[in-house]
C-alpha cells in the first residue's frame, strides 16, 4: 500500500481508518460498506446504520433490500474496485470534464486511476487469474488506463513493481504479517479471525526461528483480538505454481468442535493434507490446531471463511 500511495504523493497517515473515528453515537452515522456486506469488528455496533454496499463477496443478507438512493451492488467480480469504478464512472467523467483545464485536477485524475489499477491488479494477479477475472475487471482496467495515456505508464512495469512490494514482508514483524490482511467475523458467540499471508509457513517459520515462537506469536495475536478460532491462509509460488496452505486453530471447547467439523465436512473438498507431517498440529479438547497443504488452490479466503463460519453455526 505504501508504495502505491507514494506513486501519487500520499502516505499511510493520510488515510482515515476506524481508529481515527471519534466516539460517536450510532444514530449520528450512516455506513456504506465496501468490499464486505456485513459489519464486523468495531462496526458491528453500527449494524442498523448500514445504508448500502458495493461488494464482490457472497450476499450475507444484512444490507437492506431497498437502499433508496444508495447502492446495493453485490456482484461476483475479481476486484471490488472494478465494481466501484463502474458505479462511479459517470460522476468521475463529469468531474474530469469540469477540471479539464486544471493541471492539479488532471494530476489527481491520473493518481486515482493508478491507485485503482493497483488494487485490481493485486486482486486478479495482473488480470491473469482466469477463475477470478470477470468482464467488469477487464473493462475497468481499460477505462482507467485510458486516463493514463501520455503519462509514460507501462502496465507490465507497474504490475511488476506492485507484485514485488506486495510479496516483500521483510520489514514486518510476525504480528504485522498477521494483521496486514486480516478479517474478522462473529457467529453466535464465537469469534473467528482470518489472516491472509502472501508467503508460506516455511517463510514464517524462518522468520520466527522456531515452531514455538511462531505459534506463540499467533496465539498472542488471537488473544489480542479475543478470538475463539484463528485461521492463517497462505498463497505463495512454488516450482512456478501457486500453492496454498491453511491453518485453523480452535482455542476453546466449542471452537474445537467447530474446527473439527470444518475439517470433517470440507477437508476432502479442499484437498487438505497434513503439512510437514503435522509438525504444528495440536490435539486437545480445548486446544486443537491443524496446518494443511491445500490441494484445491482456487479457494481463497472468499470461499473458505464462509465454510469455517458454517461449521461454527
Amino acid at each position: 500500500m505504501t508504495a502505491v500511495l507514494r506513486h501519487v504523493g500520499l502516505e499511510p497517515q493520510d488515510l482515515l481508518t476506524l481508529d481515527d473515528l471519534p466516539d460517536i453515537e450510532p444514530r449520528d452515522t450512516r455506513f456504506l460498506l465496501v468490499d464486505h456486506n456485513s459489519p464486523t469488528g468495531v462496526v458491528r455496533r453500527f449494524g442498523d446504520r448500514v445504508v448500502g454496499t458495493i461488494d464482490h463477496h457472497a450476499d450475507e443478507g444484512h444490507v437492506p433490500a431497498d437502499c433508496g438512493e444508495e447502492p446495493r451492488l453485490i456482484e461476483t467480480c475479481g476486484s471490488c474496485v472494478s465494481l466501484i469504478t463502474h458505479y462511479c464512472r459517470e460522476v468521475w467523467d463529469d468531474l474530469a470534464r469540469e477540471g479539464s483545464s486544471s493541471a492539479d485536477a488532471a494530476a489527481a485524475d491520473k493518481a486515482m486511476a493508478l491507485m485503482a489499477l493497483a488494487v485490481i491488479f493485486s486482486d486478479t494477479v495482473n488480470l491473469t487469474a482466469k477463475d477470478k477475472v470477470m468482464p467488469k475487471d477487464t473493462s475497468a482496467v481499460e477505462y482507467l488506463e485510458a486516463k493514463l495515456e501520455g503519462s509514460g505508464y507501462d502496465r507490465q512495469a507497474y504490475c511488476d513493481k506492485i507484485s514485488a512490494v506486495r510479496l516483500d514482508l521483510s520489514d514486518l514483524s510476525l504480528r504485522d504479517i498477521f494483521r496486514k490482511d486480516y478479517k474478522e467475523w462473529v457467529s453466535g458467540d464465537l469469534r473467528l479471525g482470518t489472516c491472509s499471508v502472501v508467503q508460506n509457513f516455511g517463510y514464517m517459520l524462518g522468520r520466527a526461528g522456531s515452531e514455538d515462537v511462531l505459534v506463540g506469536e499467533l496465539g498472542r495475536w488471537a488473544e489480542e483480538k479475543q478470538l475463539d478460532l484463528v485461521s492463517v491462509m497462505t498463497l505463495a509460488i512454488g516450482d512456478g505454481k501457486y500453492e496454498r496452505e491453511l491453518l485453523l486453530w480452535g482455542r476453546n471447547d466449542r471452537a474445537v468442535r467447530a474446527a473439527k467439523k470444518f475439517s470433517t465436512d470440507y477437508g476432502e473438498e479442499l484437498g487438505l493434507s497434513p503439512l510437514n507431517d503435522g509438525a504444528l498440529d495440536v490435539d486437545g479438547e480445548t486446544d486443537w490446531r491443524r496446518v494443511w497443504k491445500q490441494g484445491s488452490v482456487k479457494q481463497s479466503r472468499k470461499q473458505i471463511a464462509p465454510l469455517i463460519r458454517k461449521a461454527m453455526e
